[in-house]
């Protein structure tokens, strides 16, 4: 029997909110700050753990990767499929249906956050790198406005998230090398929530390199 995800129900209109003038803000600045960290003279397969609706395969090939996708929900899936992509797995993080070390890169974009077990996805993901491979994660700021307000709606799936602080990503990663965390720049004013004092990082990308 195919396991649910909580994502399941906000397949057919995942990319609704990305069309917006705050999502085309936030993607803009994820983007800028995922460029910080991707390694130089980047090229291969990567593997984006979590891929949905495969919105950030586009970005990846811009990168100059090839994209893989994997993802739990089965409806998210589909949508992908309908826009042409074929590189595609149903399945979880931290048990992925494939065997071989074959990506320079696995990639989690807010993905991380509904994995029940973070630590095990991180190192399976790890044993589908190639030597010098890298893990890339991209996560809301726990101590973020969007985060917060997220996580107080009770609202699937983000009432299932955890969020991560930079410290809690350096941990995570640190078991694999030396951590580079760059959080993304703050949305302008106009866009809420808000919070009091100074605006705390709405997204945070890690990204840690393995020796070969």
């Amino acid at each position: 029997m195919t396991e649910e995800s909580p994502f399941d129900w906000m397949a057919a209109g995942y990319e609704r909110w990305h069309a917006t003038p705050k999502g085309k803000a936030c993607i803009a600045l994820e983007e800028e700050a995922l460029g910080a960290l991707l390694p130089p003279g980047r090229s291969g397969a990567l593997l984006e753990m979590g891929c949905g609706t495969a919105f950030w395969f586009p970005f990846w090939r811009r990168a100059g990767y090839e994209p893989f996708g994997l993802d739990l929900s089965l409806p998210m899936l589909e949508q992908a499929r309908a826009k042409g992509e074929k590189r595609l797995v149903q399945g979880r993080a931290e048990a992925p249906p494939i065997r071989k070390a074959t990506f320079s890169c696995v990639a989690f974009l807010t993905t991380l956050e509904f994995v029940p077990d973070p630590e095990k996805a991180l190192s399976r993901a790890a044993g589908l790198l190639l030597p010098g491979g890298s893990l890339l994660l991209g996560v809301l700021g726990a101590d973020s406005p969007m985060a917060r307000s997220r996580k107080a709606s009770g609202q699937p799936p983000w009432n299932q998230a955890r969020f991560f602080t930079a410290v809690e990503l350096d941990d995570l990663l640190s078991p694999f090398g030396k951590p580079r965390i760059v959080p993304a720049r703050p949305l302008p004013p106009e866009f809420p929530p808000r919070g009091e004092g100074p605006e705390e990082p709405f997204f945070l990308v890690a990204a840690v390199s393995l020796e070969g």
